[in-house]
């Protein structure tokens, strides 16, 4: 993982690490003194922990403006911003997604210059850390594939509804059924198994609930609040996304018959996207 720090006068820090925790994950580094005990506070009521001090990558002089990913960012081999095939789920995700607060610079852009810069003030820390995140997954092609399929077989389902689950089964171009959600708390993990299903309905109004984002920005505090998945996750009894989702994705596998190049054989999947994206989202609507 590479970043570079944008310092307000121009300047910029190479950061390297094995993830974003390299940029001040507040279980590991903490926040800045001035900051400390309110963000604290905001971890005890998100079960996350608050230890040490800021992170070093941080200078107590001079604030920290953007944090820029540059070509190769991430893989080497990562699919980046080379093609235009990645552009219709950019797009979305910079200009309409719950994460378009956090890019500093416009498609146009990016594409033009292969950079992505990241607000570090003004914007909740972990809403820039979770786009972060989503830009991980996005490095390689079948997210993006399975958007552009999804977007043909379901174009009457929400943007976001789409979205959503091409990157919690980013097979389903291809008939895969593997589904990626994770237990709150796990590093890397988007949305969680207990992901809430009002905020599938409605991510924007969910997030901006009261609380529910630690509001400090990574300039601020020097790094972010561990609440990258928790501030999906839902309260009280309902069903959440991760029953849902398993269920339906049952009831739609079958077996069909494919042509490799030893001859057919035959493999189990979802076969018609549409069939399966408009019973969920039609069965999320009736749990809430």
């Amino acid at each position: 993982m590479k970043f570079y720090l944008i310092r307000s006068d121009g300047s910029e820090k190479r950061v390297n690490g094995g993830c974003f925790g390299c940029l001040g994950r507040s279980d590991t580094y903490g926040a800045t003194a001035k900051t400390k005990e309110l963000v604290r506070s905001f971890n005890d009521r998100s079960v996350h922990s608050t230890s040490g001090t800021g992170s070093s990558a941080y200078s107590s002089e001079v604030s920290t403006q953007y944090l820029e990913l540059r070509s190769g960012w991430y893989r080497s081999d990562g699919i980046g911003l080379h093609s235009q095939k990645t552009r219709l789920a950019m797009d979305y995700l910079v200009n309409r997604s719950p994460w378009r607060s956090a890019f500093a610079n416009t498609l146009d852009e990016m594409y033009g210059t292969d950079i992505i810069r990241l607000h570090a003030q003004g914007v909740p820390s972990e809403l820039v850390i979770s786009a972060g995140f989503v830009l991980r997954v996005l490095d390689r092609p079948a997210s993006h594939l399975t958007y552009k399929a999804l977007q043909s077989a379901a174009p009457d389902l929400p943007e976001f509804f789409r979205f959503m689950l091409s990157l919690v089964m980013p097979n389903l171009y291809r008939a895969g059924t593997d589904v990626y959600l994770g237990s709150v708390g796990n590093d890397g993990v988007i949305f969680p198994d207990a992901t809430s299903l009002s905020a599938i309905l409605d991510p924007d109004t969910f997030l901006s609930a009261d609380g529910r984002l630690c509001q400090y920005s990574i300039d601020e505090i020097h790094g972010y609040t561990m609440n990258i998945a928790q501030m999906w996750k839902g309260g009280g009894p309902k069903p959440t996304l991760g029953t849902l989702l398993v269920k339906v994705r049952n009831s739609n596998c079958q077996n069909t018959a494919v042509l490799g190049v030893f001859g057919p054989f035959s493999t189990r999947g979802i076969i018609d996207l549409k069939k399966f994206s408009h019973e969920l989202y039609g069965l999320i609507q009736e749990k809430v």
